[in-house]
């Protein structure tokens, strides 16, 4: 079939929407707000204890000193992240968690317990098989690990040297069904596979989440795309930031050939003209600082509007076989990206 020839392009812009199978959970700083009142939830022990604040476009927190002195004296817990709840997601399926941080101070210490990697600031993320990984920001060292409760050493711990104190810097994991990657400012720095599972699946967050560590930080953005389990839906990667962060580009519906399907582009640059890329196939080609993720075998002109959000509903053309492919992806006019111009996760859609 011909994609050209058949692609409705009239969507409607429609409020109502299905539930999104692929999610995207964006924070930014410029807006002038806090993670709570973008959709993220604070999770702070003692209440009160720690402190947080947004000035020019910068999130500013630190988290209070630890005041545990042993395994034995598990007193009085210092932390201070922020979380998204209730998103069921599968690494399988691709899970993205970005952020743009410059770490003030943050201890890089080893729990007491059991001797693993605890530091100061960290992100997490746990998905629906409670396969886990984390990645501890130091102040001259930065982790990845696959098991949260294993010592330095051990095969699911893997760190480098980096200054993290010395400007922001882009921290993008990025993880499939082969495991995790950690890039720094563009760079792959560090990888592993998968580990063994853990307790609670489905846990997304960021910021001084251990007891035995501290931090101080300033954040402009963080983002988090993931997708739901055994769906028609993936999320493919290769975001391309600007100064708001990655835009997310997210699908819902049964992905049926007649029934209607829901596209949300969000996070983007408000009055920026940007091109839908709609592919049969994917080519993740190197293209101005970023990867071109499906082909382009259409590409639809618009704008993203007065928010940088866009909401689309619509019908897939009738007689599309089962089991094609297709491959979207949004390319955005950006001065604050690299050459000017942004771009969203690929995303994958499979013809039930």
């Amino acid at each position: 079939m011909n994609l050209r020839s058949s692609l409705p392009l009239a969507f409607l812009l429609l409020a109502s929407r299905l539930p999104a199978q692929v999610t995207c959970a964006p924070y930014n700083a410029a807006l002038g707000t806090t993670p709570d009142q973008q959709g993220w939830e604070l999770n702070e022990s003692p209440i009160g204890g720690g402190s947080f604040s947004v000035a020019n476009g910068i999130l500013s927190q630190s988290s209070l000193p630890n005041t545990s002195t042993s395994c034995s004296n598990f007193s009085n817990p210092q932390i201070l992240r922020w979380q998204v709840l209730n998103r069921t997601f599968d690494f399988d399926l691709g899970t993205t968690f970005e952020a743009d941080v410059l770490i003030q101070s943050s201890q890089y210490n080893t729990d007491e317990c059991d001797d693993s990697p605890r530091a100061g600031f960290r992100m997490v993320v746990r998905d629906h098989l409670s396969r886990n990984f984390q990645v501890g920001l130091g102040e001259s060292k930065v982790y990845l690990v696959n098991d949260p409760f294993v010592p330095f050493g051990d095969p699911g711990v893997v760190e480098v040297d980096f200054d993290t104190t010395d400007d922001f810097h882009r921290y993008h994991l990025a993880v499939n069904e082969s495991g995790a990657v950690l890039s720094i400012d563009g760079v792959t720095q560090l990888s592993l596979p998968h580990g063994a599972p853990i307790s609670s699946p489905n846990v997304v967050n960021i910021g001084d989440s251990t007891v035995w560590a501290n931090s101080e930080a300033d954040i402009r953005s963080f983002v988090f795309v993931g997708a739901a389990p055994s769906g028609p839906w993936s999320n493919r990667g290769h975001s391309l930031a600007g100064s708001r962060g990655s835009p997310c580009f997210t699908g819902s519906g049964s992905l049926l050939p007649g029934q209607v399907s829901n596209w949300t582009l969000s996070n983007a640059r408000p009055g920026a003209p940007a091109f839908w890329v709609w592919g049969l196939s994917e080519i993740n080609a190197p293209f101005r600082g970023g990867v071109f993720v499906p082909s382009p075998d259409v590409l639809v002109p618009l704008n993203t509007g007065a928010t940088g959000q866009l909401d689309f509903s619509g019908a897939l053309p009738a007689g599309l076989p089962s089991g094609t492919e297709l491959s979207w992806q949004w390319w955005i006019s950006d001065p604050t990206g690299p050459r000017g111009l942004t771009a969203s996760n690929g995303l994958r859609g499979v013809i039930q």
